[in-house]
């Protein structure tokens, strides 16, 4: 009797095995799936959207300072640009036409930093000539590589996007980020009143599947496979 036991007991075990290792094999080739769906869903999605992002000559606390003082007016001044833009192209052309005017708008951000913070409250301040020399903006659009950027609700997977890209100086610093394009800078910085429009647009513009990817909730979402009957066996390969 002891020994059909054992033979029992060994059976179930091997079979425990069995069904255990067939669910793992199943998940990883969903994950591994699911991985190509995401990966192809994050290119389609990057060309409909338009990120802006500015850098900061370093990562001293006085050019963290100035990179914000400038986005706030350079974010001012393109928010009336692209208000009533229809879509990423065209948003992307109104912008292009206005690469020197961004860049002017910077500077005088720039130059009215230095006299109002920088002149005023230092005995011994660098030259107005030397500090504009090398803070001087650079504003430009191209597509680079940005590693995973969350967005208050939303989470951008890393990948290559377009941007409008602002460097103060050598640009080396740490960069602020947000999206142009659907326009929701505007509507969190300067508009917040039309969030939940802006919001919408993003929504509009991107597929379902796009945008249930970026929502931050979603990164945590994973299937599990229950035992509906042998439940020790959920308690057993830690299966919530």
């Amino acid at each position: 009797m002891g020994n059909v036991r054992r033979i029992i007991g060994a059976f179930l075990i091997v079979f425990i095995l069995i069904v255990f290792f067939m669910m793992k094999a199943r998940e990883m080739s969903y994950d591994s799936k699911q991985t190509k769906q995401t990966s192809v869903c994050v290119e389609t999605m990057a060309q409909k959207i338009l990120r802006f992002h500015i850098r900061a000559k370093d990562d001293s606390d006085s050019e963290q300072q100035l990179k914000l003082y400038v986005k706030d007016y350079v974010l001012s001044y393109m928010g009336e640009l692209t208000k009533d833009c229809e879509n990423v192209a065209v948003a992307r052309e109104t912008l292009s036409a206005k690469i020197d005017d961004i860049e002017n708008v910077a500077d005088r951000a720039i130059e009215e930093y230095y006299l109002d913070n920088v002149y005023m409250e230092s005995d011994n301040a660098i030259s107005y000539e030397d500090y504009i020399s090398e803070h001087r903006a650079s504003v430009y659009i191209g597509r680079e590589y940005f590693p995973v950027k969350i967005y208050g609700e939303y989470t951008f997977p890393q990948g290559e996007y377009e941007a409008l890209i602002v460097d103060i100086g050598a640009g080396d610093g740490r960069n602020w980020w947000c999206v142009l394009y659907p326009p929701l800078c505007y509507a969190d910085a300067i508009h917040p009143e039309e969030s939940d429009d802006s919001r919408q647009k993003l929504k509009d513009v991107l597929t379902n599947e796009e945008y249930d990817i970026i929502l931050t909730k979603a990164k945590d979402k994973k299937i599990k496979v229950h035992f509906k009957y042998l439940t020790f066996l959920n308690e057993l390969f830690d299966i919530e």
